[in-house]
Order: structure tokens, then C-alpha cells, then sequence
């Protein structure tokens, strides 16, 4: 116990706000997400694989603003274009 279970981060864009923003809670990682209009972001969040991480309960697979999707070493990583956006995964088990 004792650790980080939450932060988040805001900035004014010349294109409008980007923020970002996670917790963890209940063995699951939650990540909120803004990419402003115009503009493309990369996310890499915790997670095993591509497959483990939803989007508004869909598959990160099936939404059509991530693409580049991929993942290594405990992480998933893909780029978004512009919107604001709720990933959650469970948290990798640590070995």
C-alpha cells in the first residue's frame, strides 16, 4: 500500500485544451483522456495486451480514432485524434 493511486494534468493548447488523467481502484486502471481539435495524441497505458483495454466498455480495437495500435512489455500503446475519451484495463500482474 502507500502508492500513487491517482493524477492528472491539464494544458491550454494554441488548439484548445489536452488533459489527461488516471486512477487505479479495484485492481483496474482508468484513464481520461482530451486531445484537442486539430491535433493527435499518443497514450500508452498500462495493460497486457490490446484486447484487455476498453473504451466506453468497447474494445480499444473497434474504435476507429485509435489507431497504431500495439503492445510490449506490459503496455499498451496508440494514437488518438481529437476528443475526449475513458480507457480502463486491468492492471498487469506484477511477477
Amino acid at each position: 500500500g502507500g502508492g500513487l493511486t491517482h493524477a492528472g494534468a491539464s494544458v491550454e493548447t494554441p488548439y484548445g485544451t489536452a488533459s489527461s488523467r488516471w486512477r487505479t481502484e479495484g485492481g483496474q486502471f482508468e484513464l481520461a483522456v482530451t486531445v484537442p481539435p486539430g491535433t493527435a495524441a499518443w497514450v500508452s497505458m498500462p495493460a497486457t495486451a490490446v484486447a484487455d483495454v476498453t473504451e466506453g466498455g468497447l474494445p480499444l480495437a473497434r474504435l476507429p480514432q485509435a489507431t497504431r495500435l500495439g503492445a510490449q512489455k506490459g503496455r499498451v500503446a496508440f494514437e488518438l485524434v481529437s476528443g475526449s475519451y475513458a480507457f480502463r484495463a486491468p492492471l498487469p500482474v506484477s511477477r
